[in-house]
């Protein structure tokens, strides 16, 4: 591509004369530069290191001293903008398809994909362009970010195809279904989510992309651990207390009503981080904390079955909680 083109192109200006007249490539880190690359300088401390490695072009923000005058330098007033840009030309010129997931969809899309011809894009424009500039055969690009597809402004779909899938048992965490005539047992995710499970595969079906249901295990969605009463972990299903971890606060609402409705009997604690208040509301129903040493006192004094949690880092919580006394014989 002319120097003169992606400069254009990302809405830079070109600070000198160089010698190079196009770049045959693109890196945003220093170590994978190779000869020809445009190098887009996140961190200005890896651009010696760019040049050193024959980047043909150098892309920055703010200041940078011009040591190679044989070079493109190119300056910007956003290299995230500037990112974005060249983003969305490489999905116009792959003709690459946006596909909009929920949280709960995207990651099951993400356990039983077995297609080249999908991609995943996280909340990261620099990391999104690597990928795609390296997989230029990608025809659908799945974004789980609404706000992120409205930076694009690209058009996008919506999957709307339903997959025939029966559920033959379920519990609370756990669901056995028959698709396509194979049975599917004791899998890992909450009844509460099969709607999205058969919007996903209908996707994949739809868009005759691979995919397989035997890589689809537990999420990180309504997610139980089981722990004995001092909070330790224990098997699945070996307890009658269950921490149940959700990483999108937003379903929150959702599985509280679930549980209220298909665990009648239980005694339920909904807890959820002060962070979360703005998004959540001050709902009389949630209990916040602003430390899991916070967190592991409300839970070592509630009487409950199942805690609901809005957050998934309850990984160092026994460290907080109480441990009973051990008799001595002193």
């Amino acid at each position: 591509m002319k120097i003169d083109s992606i400069a254009y192109l990302i809405g830079g200006e070109l600070k000198n004369s160089p010698s190079i007249s196009e770049i045959t490539g693109f890196s945003f880190e220093a170590s994978k530069v190779k000869r020809g690359d445009l190098f887009f300088a996140v961190d200005k401390e890896e651009i010696d290191e760019a040049v050193r490695n024959r980047a043909f072009g150098i892309v920055f923000e703010g200041w940078a001293q011009i040591t190679d005058n044989e070079i493109a330098w190119i300056k910007t007033g956003s290299l995230e903008n500037a990112a974005l840009r060249l983003l969305r030309f490489f999905l116009i010129n792959n003709q690459s398809k946006i596909i909009f997931l929920d949280s709960v969809s995207y990651e099951i899309a993400q356990q039983i994909n077995d297609s080249k011809k999908l991609l995943f894009f996280t909340d990261s424009v620099f990391e999104n362009c690597k990928k795609l500039y390296k997989n230029s055969d990608t025809e659908y690009v799945a974004i789980s970010d609404m706000d992120f597809i409205k930076t694009l402004s690209l058009d996008f779909e919506i999957p709307k195809t339903i997959a025939e899938l029966k559920i033959i048992k379920s519990t609370l965490f756990e669901t056995s279904f028959l698709y396509e005539n194979e049975f599917f047992e004791h899998i890992r995710i909450s009844p509460l989510f099969i709607n999205e499970l058969k919007k996903t595969v209908g996707f994949f079906k739809n868009s005759a992309l691979d995919f397989s249901l035997k890589k689809l295990h537990e999420i990180s969605h309504f997610k139980p651990h089981f722990v004995d009463k001092h909070l330790n972990i224990v098997e699945f299903g070996k307890s009658d207390k269950v921490l149940i971890t959700e990483s999108n606060p937003s379903l929150l609402e959702k599985e509280t009503l679930f549980i209220n409705k298909n665990a009648t009997w239980a005694k339920k604690v909904i807890l959820a981080h002060s962070k979360y208040k703005k998004i959540l509301g001050y709902n009389n129903n949630y209990l916040y904390f602003n430390s899991n040493g916070e967190l592991a006192e409300i839970l070592q004094n509630r009487k409950f079955n199942y805690a609901l949690i809005a957050g998934n880092d309850i990984s160092n919580i026994t460290h907080f909680a109480k441990k009973p006394v051990q008799p001595t014989l002193f």
